[in-house]
């Protein structure tokens, strides 16, 4: 199931991605001669007007082919006088093609967030981004290890821990940290467990820790957020969306940094990075938390692919950006031999880059 969500996640992003690179060229008045899904072998398509809709084998990315885009000499000069061959428009109209895919994976990103901030949502007040909508936190439970003593008891995501004692020991339940010290406590004892359910029925549970759930120690399966349920309206929803898009950028472009920092000092980059496999079990993490949280996980995909795609790698969006300014700037072509090549490079790069870390993710 995980797989499945997953690919459904990754159509997503990347035909939104192509959509707007798609958009963009037709705007433009560019000539559209294939819009792709994966990279070939072809599956399957359908011509419709002056464009081919492609379904390919590899579904490791997408692509939009335009005319005039190309690297190959002869279609440039056999194309040297068609005003919609992408060669022949304006640099300014060919940067806002290039850099349409990113920005529609960032609007995508904002209308995820949008739709998560307009639904009721556990929100703890370690939540930097959220805390300030926070106003009376309490205990609630935001995970339940399955077969554990909490699962037994009947615990689910979502419910209100009231209150938690053994004996006379009485938590007072003012942070999460409170649940973590009375289990701690009383780690041989019975524990009272008094949690409410969204619907407002109460529910009493008596329950003790024990070992093999965490490493030495004994624990009852519990995970829990000191925070509150909040539900922002329309208009604040779209303001924090924007909010959130920016700061998960800015944070995958210092996450980025981190991992360069890492590779030329030595550290462990593998653990920073995460492939397909890898992607795949975080959304199934996430799935089985709901679909806020999966809606939430879609959303920061969406940036990581937008940002991945502005870097200066040959290949990328960002990486034919860095040829068209270059082009504005020396006033004449550059090479097509050398694009060609660069191309290829960092095509190779990419994908040999993918296959290191798929293996890391299995090995993981």
């Amino acid at each position: 199931m995980s797989i499945f969500i997953f690919f459904v996640i990754l159509i997503i992003l990347v035909m939104v991605h192509e959509a707007g690179h798609f958009i963009a060229a037709k705007i433009s008045k560019m000539r559209v001669e294939e819009f792709a899904f994966g990279f070939p072998p072809k599956l399957f398509g359908k011509k419709i007007g002056e464009t081919d809709y492609v379904f390919n084998i590899l579904p490791i990315g997408g692509y939009v082919k335009i005319a005039g885009e190309s690297f190959d000499e002869d279609e440039r000069v056999k194309l040297k006088e068609d005003k919609h061959a992408f060669q022949n428009r304006p640099k300014i109209l060919q940067l806002f093609v290039l850099l349409a895919g990113v920005m529609m994976n960032l609007f995508l990103a904002i209308f995820l967030f949008t739709i998560v901030n307009t639904s009721p949502r556990l929100v703890s007040v370690e939540d930097a981004m959220y805390n300030n909508y926070v106003v009376d936190p309490k205990v609630y439970v935001n995970y339940v290890v399955p077969s554990s003593p909490a699962a037994m008891s009947g615990v689910k995501i979502g419910d209100e821990i009231v209150s938690m004692r053994s004996g006379n020991d009485i938590s007072n339940l003012s942070s999460a940290a409170s649940v973590v010290d009375i289990v701690k406590r009383n780690s041989d004892k019975d524990i009272e467990l008094v949690y409410l359910r969204p619907d407002g029925t109460k529910s009493t549970s008596t329950i003790r820790a024990v070992y093999g759930l965490s490493e030495d120690k004994k624990t009852i399966g519990l995970g829990v957020v000191y925070g509150e349920v909040i539900q922002l309206n329309a208009v604040d929803a779209l303001i924090k969306g924007v909010e959130d898009t920016y700061n998960y950028t800015i944070l995958t472009f210092v996450g980025i940094k981190d991992i360069l920092v890492k590779l030329f000092t030595g550290g462990d980059v593998m653990q920073s990075l995460a492939g397909p496999i890898g992607i795949a079990k975080i959304v199934g993490d996430e799935a089985s938390k709901g679909a806020a949280n999966l809606l939430l996980l879609t959303a920061i995909l969406s940036i990581n692919l937008a940002v991945f795609n502005i870097l200066p790698i040959p290949a990328l969006d960002g990486g034919r950006i860095v040829f068209v300014l270059l082009e504005s700037i020396l006033r004449r072509p550059i090479n097509l031999k050398l694009q060609y090549i660069s191309n290829t490079v960092g095509f190779l790069f990419l994908i040999g880059l993918m296959i290191i870390i798929t293996y890391f993710d299995i090995k993981r």
